[in-house]
C-alpha cells in the first residue's frame, strides 16, 4: 500500500508493528526478542533497542520510497 504525503526533507525513524493477536500490547516474547510482528529501517541490522539514527533514513526534498521487511518470531 503506497501513501502519498507531503513531507519536508529531513530525518526520519519508521518503524511498523503488526499486534497479530489483537491483544493491544507490544509483546515480547519470554527469551527477550519481540513476539509481534515488527519492522523499521534497518530492522534486520539492529539487535538492541535502536538509537534514532539507526532507525532513520534521510528524506531528500525529491522524495525517495523504501521497503520495510516484517519480522515475525519463528
Amino acid at each position: 500500500m503506497a501513501a502519498s504525503r507531503e513531507l519536508p526533507e529531513g530525518a526520519y525513524a519508521i518503524s511498523i508493528w503488526h499486534d497479530f493477536n489483537g491483544n493491544g500490547q507490544f509483546d515480547m516474547s519470554e527469551a527477550g526478542p519481540p513476539a509481534d510482528g515488527w519492522a523499521m529501517i534497518n530492522g534486520e541490522a539492529i539487535r538492541a533497542a535502536p538509537t534514532f539514527a539507526e532507525a532513520s533514513l534521510t528524506l531528500p526534498a525529491s522524495g525517495t520510497a523504501t521497503t520495510l521487511k516484517v519480522i515475525y518470531p519463528e
